[in-house]
């Protein structure tokens, strides 16, 4: 499954990402799709995809004029 996920990231990210697809650029650095990429290879699937579903979820903030510094958490963050 964890493969599977981060190939899917991967492709995203090949394709352009929200920039191309959505017409959106991601409000944070880094990407939303490079953060949850980066959580899922370093916490596991399960805890990886629920720090990025929760960066997903302050991402639609299209007002927002700077980009936020939101780094990866570390493996020992409890959630």
């Amino acid at each position: 499954m964890r493969k599977l996920t981060v190939y899917l990231i991967r492709r995203y990210q090949e394709l352009g990402g929200g920039t191309r697809l959505l017409n959106a650029q991601c409000n944070f650095s880094p990407s939303c799709s490079e953060y949850a990429l980066q959580t899922i290879e370093k916490l596991g699937i399960l805890r990886g995809a629920i720090f990025a579903l929760r960066r997903l979820k302050r991402c639609n903030v299209r007002d927002q004029v700077t980009i936020t510094n939101d780094p990866i958490p570390l493996g020992d963050t409890n959630s």
